[in-house]
């Protein structure tokens, strides 16, 4: 991550302080990096192993499946236990692609729509479409306590490692979930923009 932001580019004589903040999808990692005279030392990390690009993906689904219940009266949860494992895992796996596909949408529009067609079906027989509307202000009122939770685990390692945030001289994001803009935004309230790259 370091590199990738030319933290080897560093003249000789020169140090900088990192912190990598790597909101991925299974983990959310932090790492303080100390880029002096060409070499580089971890001097610190943290995290959190449950927390993760996933957490945003299941809230993302729970709203689509309560929006889905309370507009058509379908229950998701009940007929995906009553599928085949077939025809389950091939809704389960396009439903995640489409959440995906929302969350990258939603980093540079104010809305999308989360949309699968042909994939359930009523005890009846009869087709349920899904699709559900979200806007960028209801996703990101949905993810915040996501993002706190990293902020302050963010506090909690540099107050451990006795590192304040004025000897932070960048916070390099990293990771899918690191792309949505609530998350630099945050960020930079909390830290100042001019130290998040």
């Amino acid at each position: 991550a370091a590199l990738s932001y030319g933290a080897d580019m560093l003249s000789k004589d020169d140090s900088k302080v990192f912190l990598v903040y790597d909101f991925g999808g299974g983990t959310f990692d932090l790492s303080i990096l100390v880029a002096a005279g060409g070499q580089f030392v971890e001097s610190g990390t943290g995290g959190d192993r449950w927390l993760g690009g996933d957490d945003i993906d299941r809230l993302l689904k729970e709203y689509v499946y309560n929006e889905v219940k309370a507009k058509q009266g379908v229950d998701i949860h009940r007929i995906l236990d009553n599928m085949p494992d077939r025809d389950k895992y091939k809704f389960i796996g396009e439903f995640k692609i489409a959440i995906e596909d929302a969350k990258k949408a939603l980093s540079v529009s104010q809305e999308t729509t989360i949309g699968l067609y042909d994939y359930l079906e009523t005890e009846d027989g009869e087709s349920i479409d899904i699709e559900v509307t979200i806007t960028r202000q209801q996703f990101e009122s949905m993810i915040r306590p996501l993002v706190q939770r990293s902020i302050e685990l963010i506090d909690k390692l540099l107050e451990e490692k006795g590192f304040p945030i004025e000897t932070i001289d960048n916070i390099l994001l990293v990771g899918g979930s690191s792309c949505i803009p609530l998350v630099k935004k945050m960020l930079s309230d909390r830290y100042g923009a001019e130290k998040v790259l």
